[in-house]
């Protein structure tokens, strides 16, 4: 069972400053200078825009937003870093498992070939 945590704008103003790396779906068909991205967190909602001409990229979504605030409450240190956003769930045992698969359906001679 998950417990749901009701994130303040006081959490949220953490996160203001903070640099994203954009790699959603709609930053590689449109995207926008580096899609590199800083947080800013206008009336409790996080924004994101452009680092380069300041154009607004969408929002940061709570759910994520919320993640972050876990990662820098374990690692402070991490609110420096430029963290990667994306919309495409990933997570290490999905990709475990993709590799997994992969490797069952390559034919054991080409891996020996190689």
């Amino acid at each position: 069972m998950t417990s749901v945590v009701k994130v303040t704008p006081d959490d949220l103003r953490r996160l203001h400053g903070m640099h994203m790396k954009l790699a959603r779906k709609q930053d590689k068909k449109e995207p926008c200078c580096s899609n590199l991205a800083i947080v800013h967190v206008i009336e409790g909602v996080p924004e994101l825009w452009c680092a380069d001409c300041g154009h607004l990229r969408g929002e940061l979504p709570i759910e994520a937003a919320n993640w972050i605030l876990t990662v820098i409450t374990f690692w402070p240190g991490a609110i420096k870093d430029v963290h990667t956003y994306t919309d495409e769930a990933l997570s290490s045992l999905t990709a475990r498992r993709k590799r997994a698969k992969a490797m069952r359906e390559t034919p054991e001679e080409e891996a020996e070939d190689e």
